[in-house]
């Protein structure tokens, strides 16, 4: 079934059926030998290899059903079976207060002490670690359903449960903040004497039609010597239902192309910047920030804070007719350039030059087929 969807082909429906009956399957032999059908569904899942468009269909299929209907359910059945009243007295109380104390304590203890890191992160990597899943209230409900654990054990290691879950967040937030350790960059101007210094700039885009303008504004900042440069190219996108916000960058493939997401309009983005790389002998580094357009000006920040650019190049909210009007391709758009350009001057380092590209016209030779 992998193999019969290539990547731009759309996945056959009854490829998704076959795969969704192999998964119930598989669930039914697991539980039928003694195991949760819990464990047959994964195996089947690293099963499915996670290149080509089959396994992003098959979870887009299946996930608002699995997370919006079928997870609550269980989560209510198994809260059905917690009896909290059968944590009564002294002697049930301490217990629950014990076990929730040693499941803190002894993750940070040994992360502090064996593997010798601060306190603070110790504490950090220790709270982070007390996070409980999916899988561990099924365990628990396996152990009470074999009578291994009764009804105050279940009823204290699920309280237990939901307490360290519950506290992880705002403690993390709480004590783990990060001071900003950019190694110092002095050139943080398009402006300076001294041509073998390194011009860093971090260029924004949507889509392919933006990189053009993009390109020309780079290379108007390198003047007439060609110094050094190297460009951060960022692909803003918005997150689908399934995915958080991100900013990742890229590896290079052996051929020097960078692993943008498969699809055409990617592919045109991976052979503009690298025939831009190769003609311009420039550095770039493709980059992908996905992200709400509400708060995607916060990753575009610290990016070029991290990179330490001196420049931010940003996209236009508005694309050109055929006869020469401007039409808005968003009001968010507008708004996302107006917060970059409004906390790109208050950074804790110094500040960043930020430029609007107000065209899509190139004079440039940088091939989008």
């Amino acid at each position: 079934m992998i193999r019969h969807s290539p990547e731009g082909e759309s996945v056959k429906e009854s490829y998704i059926c076959a795969t969704l009956t192999i998964v119930l399957a598989a669930g039914f032999t697991t539980d039928a030998v003694g195991i949760h059908a819990l464990f047959g569904a994964f195996v089947v899942g690293i099963a499915v290899p996670k290149d080509g468009p089959f396994a992003g269909v098959l979870i887009e299929k299946v996930e608002d059903l699995v997370s919006g209907l079928f997870l609550p359910l269980y989560f209510v059945s198994s809260d059905l079976k917690t009896n909290v009243a059968t944590i009564s007295g002294g002697r049930s109380w301490g217990l629950l207060v014990l076990v929730i104390t040693n499941a803190c304590l002894g993750k940070i203890v040994v992360a502090s002490v064996a593997v010798k890191i601060p306190i603070r992160e110790a504490a950090t990597l220790g709270f982070l670690m007390n996070t409980k899943g999916l899988v561990e209230l099924i365990v628990l409900n396996i152990g009470k359903d074999r009578k291994v654990l009764n009804d105050e054990t279940f009823a204290i290691m699920v309280l237990m449960a939901l307490f360290t879950t519950f506290i992880t967040t705002p403690i993390v937030m709480g004590i783990y903040k990060p001071a900003r350790r950019a190694a110092p960059y002095k050139h943080r101007t398009v402006e300076r004497s001294d041509m073998d210094s390194e011009l860093r700039v971090l260029a924004c885009f949507h889509g392919s039609r933006n990189i053009p303008t993009m390109v020309n504004v780079i290379e108007s900042s390198r003047g007439t010597r060609r110094r050094r440069l190297t460009v951060y190219a960022m692909h803003l996108m918005e997150p689908s239902e399934r995915l958080s916000a991100i900013s990742m960058v890229h590896k290079a493939r052996r051929n020097g192309l960078p692993f943008w997401n498969k699809g055409d309009n990617a592919d045109q983005m991976v052979v503009a910047f690298e025939t831009y790389r190769q003609l311009s002998a420039v550095t770039v580094r493709p980059m992908t920030a996905i992200s709400d357009l509400d708060t995607i000006h916060e990753d575009i920040i610290t990016s070029a804070q991290q990179k330490r650019a001196a420049l931010i190049l940003l996209p236009f909210h508005k694309v050109e007719q055929i006869y020469g009007t401007f039409e808005s391709i968003g009001h968010s758009y507008h708004l996302m350039n107006q917060r970059v350009l409004r906390h790109a001057h208050r950074a804790p380092s110094q500040s960043s030059s930020t430029a609007t590209l107000r065209s899509t016209r190139t004079r440039y030779p940088t091939p989008l087929a």
